[in-house]
């Protein structure tokens, strides 16, 4: 997962021109120094585990992706999601099953489950 999560913040860096080390400046740490390239390029290459969700919000700004997509990227679902199973535990086994259940139907991917339920609910 790590690796899709470096080669989408490379290849993002690389389509603004930013070098690590104004990437690096362009994001700060909360005592406001910045991040060194070196550890920016570990990242990159999936020598570092992706960042926490902060980090990767900032990333998402300044690289001008979608900060959802980058947190998928580096497995980790949105905060709501984490907050719900939570507070909810048992849903974990029911988001399981459905989870079973629509690779069962073979749906390859969950965007054409969302797209199966729109249609269901137009009938």
């Amino acid at each position: 997962m790590s690796g899709k999560f470096g080669d989408e913040l490379k290849k993002a860096r690389q389509r603004l021109g930013l070098s690590l080390r104004e990437l690096g400046e362009k994001i700060r740490k909360p005592d406001g120094a910045a991040f060194s390239p070196q550890y920016l390029n570990d990242i990159e290459h999936g020598r570092r585990n992706p960042p926490d969700e902060a980090l990767i919000r900032m990333l998402a700004e300044v690289l001008e992706l979608d900060p959802e997509v980058l947190l998928a990227r580096a497995g980790k679902g949105p905060k709501e999601f984490s907050e719900y199973l939570e507070a909810m535990p048992e849903e974990r086994e029911v988001l399981g099953r459905l989870f079973r259940k629509a690779r069962e139907q073979g749906f390859k991917d969950w965007s054409s489950v969302e797209s199966a339920i729109d249609k269901d609910k137009g009938s």
